[in-house]
């Protein structure tokens, strides 16, 4: 606990204060990223090269930047920006490796402004990429994100807010360039279809303040739908009915809680976000994480996927190859060709660019809803493989109106990539990686979108 950033007495904790959603008619960037250049994220500028074929190697995870001045961790802002070292450094005793080519975090922006504001993380050393990864439109109200992202050749990231802003930044992994692009340890196996393994709205009570849910994953591990040495998971972890505003934090079998947020919420509003979370095992020997939670909320996890262990096959496929942000769908203008905003009901496809169409079997994306229908959730799929209607969330919004984003992990298939929405609203999709690997073979007709909603 520290001292609040007001200057009383009070006691607040260190971890980020939970987000409030974001409010009505409000842009998706501030009024310089809703120009061209951003509104087309990669339009109109050079694209660097793919980053090289990489493993993943995962961490406790670890706070690297908190610029509040009650909490502070790491440097102090330079103006708008924030540098963030990350390669080599030494956080809590861990030492992260100093050949680290991408990061893998948990972004938090906070206002201070007072108007609408973004904050975009990317490579140190480069320009600013046009693109936002969070935004935020109170004051003093946190929001967060998943974020990929390269690292530049000083082994650190900049994060760049539009207008004043504190940053807190938690790291949760890295990747490193594979050997002769191979490696047993470090890549990423899709679980397909994904599995919901934790939904406590099917038990009785709801978690209460302070409470922690277990996320056993060893039927998993035994049925070998995850490896025995896996060594992370990929999941979509959603705070539900939250009673008051908060975070829940997940952190590994056999550890201590750490001084970090995974998802941060507002009372009465559904929150998801995508987390690489560290897997540990406890006195048992069973395998997973647990869940803390601050206020009280229901607490649904989603498996996506696994990061292989040291007894996994020598392969080139489930490595991440970092990629500059590229905009592959935004229906608020019509791209791709034909695109257009999401009714309840709808599935809108997009395709990867023709360059990796052949490699990437899994896609890294930043999905952002505007202009909600209302509330309800949106879910990320290969294209054309599925025979039913989708599930398992990728996005959840709370109201209409509402503009959210969340990091999504998905499987392609020669087909692309689509989005279901069982609310409506406008879709921006952002391809930040891949992961190496053949898509599928889409199997299924063109899901068939029922009429619009009467006006």
């Amino acid at each position: 606990m520290r001292t609040a950033d007001d200057g009383s007495d009070r006691c607040v904790d260190h971890r980020v204060p939970a987000a409030t959603a974001f409010g009505r008619r409000r842009f998706i960037a501030t009024a310089a990223a809703a120009t061209a250049a951003a509104g087309l994220a990669t339009a109109g500028r050079a694209v660097a090269a793919p980053a090289p074929p990489a493993r993943y190697v995962a961490l406790p995870s670890l706070r690297v930047a908190d610029t509040r001045p009650a909490s502070r961790v790491g440097p102090p802002r330079q103006g708008n920006v924030v540098r963030i070292p990350i390669a080599g450094r030494t956080v809590d005793g861990v030492t992260v490796p100093g050949d680290a080519t991408t990061a893998v975090l948990t972004v938090v922006g906070i206002d201070r402004s007072g108007e609408r504001n973004f904050l975009s993380a990317f490579p140190s050393g480069s320009a600013w990429p046009g693109t936002s990864n969070l935004n935020t439109e109170e004051a003093d109200v946190a929001v967060a994100n998943l974020v990929t992202v390269r690292l530049g050749a000083s082994g650190a990231l900049d994060v760049r807010a539009e207008r004043a802003a504190d940053v807190v930044v938690d790291l949760a992994g890295v990747y490193v360039e594979a050997d002769r692009g191979r490696a047993t340890e470090g890549r990423f196996r899709a679980v397909a279809p994904p599995r919901r393994v934790v939904d406590t709205r099917t038990t009785p009570g709801m978690p209460g303040a302070g409470g922690v849910v277990r996320v056993d994953l060893t039927p998993y591990v035994q049925t070998e739908v995850i490896d025995v040495d896996a060594t992370a998971v990929s999941v979509n972890l959603t705070a539900a009915r939250p009673v008051a505003d908060g975070f829940l934090t997940a952190y590994p079998f056999g550890t201590s809680l750490p001084s970090t947020s995974s998802v941060n919420v507002a009372r009465g509003r559904d929150r998801a976000i995508g987390a690489m979370v560290t897997l540990g095992r406890d006195r048992d020997g069973r395998v997973g994480f647990e869940v803390f939670v601050e206020r009280g909320a229901h607490v649904i996890v989603d498996l996506m996927g696994y990061i292989t262990g040291p007894s996994a096959t020598s392969s080139t496929t489930g490595l991440l190859v970092a990629l500059d942000p590229e905009r592959v769908m935004d229906t608020r203008v019509g791209f791709p060709s034909g695109a257009s905003r999401l009714w309840p009901g709808w599935t809108q496809a997009f395709r990867l660019p023709s360059s990796i169409r052949d490699e990437a079997g899994t896609a890294v994306l930043n999905l952002t809803v505007a202009r909600a229908l209302g509330p309800g959730f949106f879910s990320v799929n290969a294209a054309q493989t599925r025979d039913s209607t989708p599930t398992v969330s990728s996005l959840n919004v709370a109201a209409a109106g509402e503009n959210t984003a969340n990091h999504v992990v998905s499987e392609v298939s020669n087909a692309g990539v689509e989005v279901y929405s069982q609310t409506g609203g406008d879709v921006i999709v952002d391809l930040v990686a891949y992961y190496t690997g053949p898509p599928q073979q889409a199997t299924t007709p063109i899901p068939a979108n029922p009429p619009p909603p009467s006006r």
